[in-house]
């Protein structure tokens, strides 16, 4: 059904300047010992202890995601390296998990295997602390993640008996729903409308696929009705996609409900089901939403919402957002491109990752940031106190993985398709890409191709105005116009709230405060501001760059002013990408400093006072 068909993950491999970072962070977050040994003991800990609502006598935690996050990134990075010694690992690792697994097939972080669902005492804990929302039932959430990464762990292995445990264990979730009568709408977190629950949609049907048991088919199916409401009870996915409003505007306080990656995996969930059955209308609700996303939230780092809610992003002249909404926005591009072959959902994929994703990997491979703010630092963070796991960072291979198998792709007239310009090396059906060139802070690309006779097309990326191909032999060289430009942004429709200290743009923006500074609310703008780009790059002024504190977080701004944009390459050993940059106007300098790709501005821990301190704003 898909029109085209991807990369096996062991056939292809990223490199140049995002591969090295990549093969850091894979190397210290999944294959050494230090990960198999502290890092996913830690992951592993609340599954053994049961621990995760504890104390909570109307919630619990989410700890119990950490495994499978971690999991699902580890079978998939075994799949991509074929490393043996992960494949070992990613297998005795499951059957650590099975020996903790009830007769009844249950496997989780809760004692209580039943505390599924909200209750009037829930709301009343909600009442009186209004934090308590963030402990409000993660039960199914967890047992989601469970379910999910053995099901991968199955599927790259081989090994019959992890497919067995989660049989057992989506057998017992659907027989207890059922013996409770509790609809998933009703589970998990009341203020985002059961979709954290609901979105075990994606690897409920995929074990339908595995299996054939129309048992897991049918509880998809019986999910849909409540995404279709005569009564509007919220997210209603179907008939809200088509009633022409933001989706943060469907019901009052986006900033309760509106909670971005659980959504997402909802709406991935969907094109999935749309996979097996052809029910065209979910397909057509998915593609809906992402368009509505993509005017309503894209910011201006690539990505959708702020700081996992999706408020109307585009409305605010700040931006900054979770790590875990740049991963799930990918994703959802992704599968919508391979479903529909819309190249635009390609440009989406590399504006996000080429900015807010890699921004947020920490360069030498220990970490990943929490909240990737448009200004000042970005912000890590830790949950559940625990040292060595977090949501965003568990998730980080995916992203990784997802760019590595679409790089070269194929369609059904037997086409391939070159995707995606960063280094490569990619096989598909016999036939080997290499792709060279320093993309994109190179415009120039040379492709090797094994096979004279393959019939090839290169993606010309939406930014571009014009793209160069020429051939020799088994080469094509492409040339790429960057477009240096400066982007403006609408000034008639900020946010009323944008600057309420009390609202969430403000307070998110400010995140934990592990590492605040007076610089952080200083550069909290009240005004539209304008950015830079080069090619599907984001540029900063940034301390690696060279830009000085008053350059850095200067308030005035170009926004609207016509402006043009010169950047010369210079040396800089800091960044991947670094240039001094000229604003033009009415035919003169009026503005010239260094800049850097976004993503090179501030992709480590922080640095002392000064540290890595950046603003795309211009």
């Amino acid at each position: 059904m898909d029109k085209y068909r991807d990369c096996q993950l062991k056939d292809v491999r990223l490199e140049g300047v995002p591969g090295e970072k990549m093969d850091r962070f894979l190397q210290f977050r999944v294959l050494s010992d230090f990960a198999k040994k502290d890092i996913f003991g830690e992951a592993r800990s609340p599954i053994e202890r049961r621990d995760d609502d504890e104390g909570m006598p109307a919630g619990g935690m989410w700890r119990g995601e950490f495994w499978g996050k971690l999991m699902l990134s580890a079978a998939r990075v075994a799949d991509y390296t074929q490393d043996a010694d992960l494949l070992t690992f990613i297998k005795d690792e499951c059957h650590r998990l099975m020996a903790l697994q009830d007769d009844d097939g249950y496997l989780g972080s809760y004692t209580d295997k039943e505390r599924v669902a909200f209750t009037e005492e829930t709301g009343r804990m909600m009442d009186q602390n209004p934090a308590f929302g963030w402990h409000c039932l993660w039960n199914l959430w967890n047992r989601k993640y469970l379910i999910w990464a053995m099901l991968m762990v199955a599927k790259v292995t081989k090994d019959q008996s992890i497919m067995d445990s989660v049989i057992r264990q989506m057998d017992q979730w659907i027989d207890m729903m059922h013996r409770l009568g509790i609809p998933l709408y009703v589970t998990g977190n009341d203020q985002i409308m059961g979709v954290a629950s609901m979105s075990v949609l994606k690897p409920l049907v995929m074990l339908y696929e595995e299996t054939g048991n129309k048992k897991y088919l049918d509880y998809a199916t019986e999910m849909l009705p409540d995404w279709d409401r005569e009564d509007g009870k919220g997210p209603n996915f179907f008939r809200n996609a088509f009633n022409g409003k933001e989706l943060w505007q469907w019901y009052p306080n986006a900033s309760g409900w509106a909670k971005s990656y659980e959504m997402m995996s909802c709406l991935d969930g969907l094109l999935e089901y749309y996979r097996v059955t052809g029910e065209k209308r979910c397909l057509d609700a998915v593609a809906a939403i992402h368009e509505n996303l993509a005017k309503s939230e894209l910011n201006p780092i690539g990505d959708v919402g702020f700081v996992d809610k999706f408020i109307g992003a585009a409305h605010y002249p700040n931006a900054a957002t979770e790590l875990c909404d740049t991963i799930h926005w990918i994703r959802l591009s992704y599968d919508l491109f391979l479903i529909t072959g819309d190249d635009k959902y390609l440009d989406y994929m590399e504006f996000a990752y080429f900015n807010a994703f890699l921004a947020g990997v920490y360069r030498d491979g220990s970490w990943a940031a929490f909240s990737i703010r448009a200004a000042t630092r970005h912000e890590p963070n830790f949950q559940c106190n625990c040292a060595y796991n977090h949501c965003c960072v568990n998730n980080v291979p995916r992203t990784f993985m997802d760019m590595a198998s679409a790089t070269v792709v194929r369609d059904h007239d037997g086409v391939f398709q070159v995707n995606f310009y960063q280094d490569a090396t990619a096989t598909l059906d016999g036939v080997t890409f290499k792709i060279r060139g320093n993309y994109p802070v190179g415009n120039i690309v040379t492709v090797t191709v094994s096979d004279t006779s393959a019939k090839i097309r290169f993606r010309k990326p939406g930014w571009c105005p014009k793209l160069t191909v020429s051939q020799q032999g088994n080469v094509y060289m492409l040339t790429f116009d960057m477009a240096p430009r400066i982007v403006s942004r609408p000034t008639d429709n900020i946010a009323a709230d944008a600057n309420d200290p009390k609202g969430w743009p403000y307070k998110r923006y400010q995140c934990v405060a592990m590492y605040q500074t007076d610089a952080v609310i200083r550069n909290y703008r009240s005004t539209m501001a304008a950015t830079m780009m080069t090619g599907p790059l984001v540029l900063a002024r940034a301390r690696r760059a060279g830009a000085t504190a008053d350059q850095i977080y200067s308030d005035d701004t170009v926004n609207g002013m016509a402006c043009t944009l010169k950047l010369t390459p210079r040396k800089n050993d800091l960044c991947w990408g670094a240039w001094d940059a000229e604003i033009i106007h009415d035919g003169k300098v009026v503005k010239s400093f260094p800049v850097c790709d976004f993503q090179s501005a501030a992709d480590s821990h922080y640095g002392g006072p000064s540290g890595n301190t950046f603003s795309v704003w211009v």
